[in-house]
């Protein structure tokens, strides 16, 4: 599917967050600039495992932080 933004948590209880991205990274490496991931373990986690995403929003997270992180992905999708 074709997403305008796609907000991903690294801890899910099925899949990773890391295995979504690999899947998304391998099938289409550009669209990995639609996705904002958060996560409460951002000091752990490899930049390499990261690179490519839009933005990285720790947790705990203001709404607004991530409020401007999804306003500033889709207004640059939409440019």
């Amino acid at each position: 599917h074709d997403y305008d933004l796609t907000i991903l948590d690294l801890m899910m209880p099925r899949a990773s967050g890391f295995d979504v991205l690999a899947s998304v990274h391998s099938r289409d490496p550009g669209a990995l600039q639609k996705i904002i991931v958060m996560t409460a373990a951002a000091a752990h986690v490899s930049s390499d495992l990261l690179s490519g995403v839009r933005q990285v929003v720790t947790k705990p997270f203001l709404i607004e932080e991530l409020r401007a992180a999804i306003m500033e992905g889709l207004n640059s999708t939409a440019e």
